[in-house]
């Protein structure tokens, strides 16, 4: 019996209950002024943020106390934004503008009213999408041991369903977007601290933002506190794709970046009917974000089932194929996601209906983008990426892709636990069997211990292995990914992260060196050089637990241990057991699939089964079903 779930570190009976703004001490408001940037398109988000201050106490009542920057091109949303700022007494502390902004600009601004403050003033900068939650005892603390300023942590709120929903201006913001999450810098790569408060004057030197988020000269503050941040809602979507376009027709460096870093955001999340929402990985991915300091977690309900199988099937439908051939030795009943290219995707469909295989699904990958399903890669992974574009030959690239979309689907799996297998492995017990294997006495796991389970290639019996090790330890041995076993942690997002990031970089150094590294040869940019160093450094320092599989969960490399023949060789019967020591094969690997079950026999594929035949992978034979149709 399998352990149930459960979201590590942080329970939920850590949460503060929801409640409204806490007034923050008498000392601090006599000094407090206020300064917001907003658009006049969001009217009920503008009600809340103006209601959440005047709670704090700030004044943005007094003349003076408060500069607020309306930015409206539209009269209509102008005057509903007005319509708020007058039913609280801000409307005189409003500033109109009409034209071009940016970041810049808005600084610029921020930076000049600071200025203007007294010498003893203290200043709220907030965005509309920021709620500052500081307790009244952290503001005190602030005024006395760190000269005013009061340092954030943004707590991204996201609704209970995952779409980017409609702000209601007659309802609390917070049961609105109940989820308390940490996507802003874990999953999206964005800067999620953020100055809460700081003073005019430190010492005899002026306090002058750098963004909206930083200061010059920033003094180090080790406390923080929430900074309750709705980028989140129905409008995210939309100004997204704005601030994209924005950035994509410049021409800087810095344009390129940002709008990288929004391309990526934007493929979190997918249109349908019922609005905009978070794709299933971006979901996963945030859900167990856990570098988050905000007080709750986001809550569990991101996976599709508990346990599964995952594949990456690209470079055709002969793929797409062989995949197939290789799942359908993991049960009739075994949960599968084949993760294919956009040209194949009615191809992988049609072929799971046609053989009945009601468990098995397919999604999109595109390694060209590094999109697979909401993961999100990092903005310079992306960019280095795009840089590299026609560096080699044809048959190098779709190589490459294939071993970039086996990462990406690792870190797409819709399953809480899965097993991930190379499109050439020959599963030689049903999925179920295999799982039952991670499975001790008294309901325990084996992922309880270890989160990320590879098996040694043949290799690691060199001992000493030198370069070979590619940085790692000898003592830690020569991995294979080809069949991996994993459970989802935010400690394996981020070893698979690393692993994309560095195989990223080892291509573009191989390619700066064509001396060295011959672009057409396929065997030069293979990815276990940067899986090896990524897990031992994902092990070392981020707090992956990996762990070493028997060679019988991965044969690939250990076929003449195996087989008894003097080196391996595609003939050998797969799951044929060593004919010495009775050596149990779970998962095999490059080997002869043809002794699979004949078409038409009883349990095999249906007669309108696969036909993976002649040079789909390295010369190996497959003997198939007749009436393939593409």
């Amino acid at each position: 019996m399998r352990r149930v779930l459960l979201l590590p570190l942080v329970a939920w009976a850590k949460c503060r209950t929801e409640g409204g703004p806490r007034r923050w001490p008498a000392a601090a408001l006599d000094r407090t002024r206020f300064y917001a940037w907003v658009s006049c398109k969001d009217a009920p988000l503008l009600t809340h943020f103006l209601d959440w201050y005047l709670g704090l106490g700030l004044q943005l009542t007094k003349p003076g106390w408060a500069r607020v920057v309306l930015h409206c091109l539209d009269k209509k949303d102008r005057r509903a934004s007005l319509q708020v700022l007058e039913a609280r007494d801000v409307h005189r502390n409003v500033h109109h503008n009409d034209g071009p902004f940016s970041a810049v600009i808005k600084t610029k601004d921020a930076n000049v009213y600071l200025a203007s403050l007294p010498r003893d003033a203290l200043l709220v900068r907030a965005d509309l999408d920021e709620l500052f939650d500081a307790a009244p005892a952290t503001i005190e603390a602030a005024l006395r041991e760190d000269g005013g300023f009061v340092r954030g942590r943004f707590v991204d709120r996201i609704s209970g369903d995952w779409r980017l929903a409609p702000v209601a201006a007659n309802r609390s913001l917070g049961a609105q977007f109940p989820r308390r999450c940490a996507a802003t810098h874990a999953v999206f790569g964005g800067n999620d601290r953020k100055w809460i408060l700081v003073p005019r004057i430190v010492g005899n030197r002026s306090v002058v933002f750098k963004t909206s988020h930083n200061v010059y000269d920033a003094p180090l503050v080790k406390r923080t506190s929430d900074v309750m941040h709705y980028r989140f809602d129905q409008r995210a979507f939309g100004l997204l794709r704005d601030k994209r376009d924005a950035y994509a027709s410049r021409k800087d460096v810095q344009s390129a970046f940002a709008a990288t870093m929004y391309d990526g955001m934007l493929s979190a999340f997918a249109e349908g009917s019922d609005g905009v929402a978070f794709r299933p990985a971006a979901r996963k991915a945030i859900a167990y974000a856990l570098d988050a300091q905000s007080s709750c977690l986001c809550g569990g309900d991101v996976f599709e089932a508990p346990r599964g199988a995952v594949y990456a099937a690209t470079g055709g439908a002969d793929y797409v194929d062989l995949a197939m051939l290789s799942a359908s030795q993991l049960g009739r009943d075994a949960r599968v996601r084949f993760f294919v290219e956009e040209d194949t995707m009615r191809y992988c469909a049609d072929r799971a209906k046609a053989l009945r295989r009601a468990t098995w699904a397919c999604s999109v990958v595109d390694a060209s983008s590094l999109a697979a399903d909401g993961v999100v890669a990092p903005p310079a992974v992306s960019l280095k990426w795009k840089r590299l574009a026609g560096g080699w030959t044809e048959k190098v690239r779709r190589g490459v892709e294939g071993r970039i979309a086996g990462i990406l689907a690792m870190l797409a799996s819709p399953f809480e636990e899965t097993l991930f297998l190379d499109a050439d492995t020959v599963p030689c017990f049903d999925l179920e069997r295999l799982f039952r294997a991670t499975e001790g006495a008294e309901g325990t796991s084996i992922f309880e211990a270890y989160d990320f389970l590879m098996a040694h290639e043949f290799h690691t019996l060199r001992g000493f292995l030198g370069e070979e090790a590619h940085g790692a330890p000898d003592v830690f041995g020569l991995l294979n990914a080809g069949v991996a076993l994993y459970r989802w942690r935010d400690a394996v997002r981020r070893f698979l992260m690393k692993w994309l990031e560095l195989y990223v970089d080892d291509l573009e150094r191989k390619l700066a060196d064509p001396r060295a590294y011959d672009p057409g040869d396929g065997r030069a940019f293979q990815r276990q050089p940067a899986m090896q160093w990524a897990a031992f450094r994902s092990a070392a320092r981020d707090g992956l637990r990996v762990h070493a599989l028997s060679p019988v969960w991965n044969a690939r490399s250990w076929r003449p241990a195996f087989s008894g023949h003097a080196k391996r060789t595609t003939s050998d019967d797969c799951c044929a057991a060593h004919k010495f020591t009775s050596t149990t094969i779970l998962v095999d690997h490059h080997c002869n699939a043809s002794r699979l079950p004949a078409c038409g026999a009883r349990g095999s594929l249906d007669t309108a089964g696969l036909d993976v035949v002649g040079d789909v992978r390295h010369a190996r034979p497959r003997l198939g079903c007749p009436g393939r149709a593409h």
